[in-house]
């Protein structure tokens, strides 16, 4: 038998080379699977138009496409200026109707206007045995905070003869609130007449920042990498989206209230209780939500942030009060929120809806 001689193992340098040309290889189908597949930013700008009293409004009646990496919806306005069915100002008889007011997360970012946390509502409260007719208004809408809020509960939502008023708070009210209160008018009492067509600082930037991702130009919101990556991001599509950062991070809870009467409580606190007074003296019932972001849910400490909001609404403003934390917490994080977005998914939206209907029918809040 002829005698066979093994093959010699590989070089060092052909192993480089394998692995090197495998990696290339690697990166390319991946390249190519990106740019393929990549998302056209579609945002709802359109949808939207300036406002002498409310800043900012819904174009009544209009329609408009809402599409990112994660979501593909549509914007569908009504005659009142809001994310919601087609409503009458008159209340129909034997009707419980619930004005629900809050920013992008309660006017349904990501979801379509059926599936918004408003309208599981109304929909859960109308399939029971109830002698009412339950009318939940998704009165949300992007960036709105209470001063806002306030006006638009005072021009509008006293018109609609509501029975309750729930008001979604989060932490993006915060900045928004200190925003626009620097645009506003007040009365002689202090009382909030106006909201300025002004847009913030931080929403600009956001905006701005959308047209940059629609451009498919580089975002970094932190410090720009070394010359060579950023050269290479501004070539590839792959080591663009390893590199840059598209989540917001929160602002810091912890300091909310470590500065007095110069805390960025302050003043969405005052207002709260403008929206309080007015509600009281009309006879309509008065909720706050509050819950948090994914980033907050991620760490332990906020709880003690959210306890102290509590106490803050709650035990020294009076007012009815729903955290909302701990029923999140109770979940799998990442089920409940966007990948890339910060906004709440299908999930989010179905256990508020539920949760709230569990709080009002337990506390015997809804007729």
């Amino acid at each position: 038998m002829p005698e066979t001689t093994p093959n010699p193992s590989l070089s060092i340098p052909t192993k480089f080379g394998l692995v090197t040309s495998g990696t290339i290889v690697a990166f390319l189908i991946l390249e190519f699977f990106l740019r393929l597949t990549e998302t056209k930013y579609i945002i709802p700008l359109n949808c939207y138009r300036s406002d002498e009293t409310l800043n900012h409004v819904f174009i009544p009646n209009k329609t408009c496409q809402f599409r990112t990496r994660e979501w593909d919806i549509i914007y569908k306005i009504n005659s009142l200026g809001f994310r919601d069915k087609e409503r009458t100002i008159e209340k129909p008889p034997n009707t419980f109707r619930i004005l629900m007011l809050g920013d992008s997360y309660t006017e349904g970012w990501g979801v379509e206007g059926n599936l918004t946390f408003s309208s599981l509502l109304e929909a859960k409260f109308n399939s029971g045995e109830n002698k009412s007719k339950f009318e939940v208004f998704n009165m949300g809408v992007s960036s709105y905070s209470p001063i806002i809020e306030y006006l638009l509960i005072k021009n509008l939502g006293l018109r609609l003869n509501p029975d309750l008023v729930i008001l979604n708070f989060d932490y993006g009210d915060f900045s928004d609130e200190n925003s626009y209160s620097q645009f506003a008018v007040f009365d002689e009492k202090g009382l909030p007449i106006a909201v300025k067509p002004q847009a913030p600082t931080h929403l600009t930037e956001t905006l701005e920042r959308l047209e940059k991702i629609n451009a498919n130009e580089i975002i970094f919101e932190t410090n720009k990498p070394n010359p060579l990556m950023y050269f290479l991001a501004k070539k590839s599509l792959l080591i663009r989206r390893l590199i840059e950062n598209r989540q917001n991070q929160p602002k810091n809870l912890m300091e909310i209230f470590d500065k007095g009467a110069n805390s960025d409580w302050e003043l969405p606190k005052k207002h709260l209780k403008f929206i309080k007074e007015l509600l009281d003296k009309n006879g309509v019932g008065f909720i706050v939500t509050i819950f948090p972001h994914k980033q907050h849910l991620k760490n332990q400490q906020y709880q003690a942030v959210f306890a102290k909001m509590e106490e803050e609404l709650g035990q020294k403003s009076s007012i009815t009060l729903l955290n909302l934390f701990n029923t999140l917490q109770k979940e799998n994080i990442n089920s409940l929120y966007y990948k890339y977005d910060l906004h709440g998914n299908k999930k989010f939206h179905r256990i508020l809806a539920e949760s709230l209907y569990e709080y009002l029918t337990q506390n015997k809040l809804v007729r």
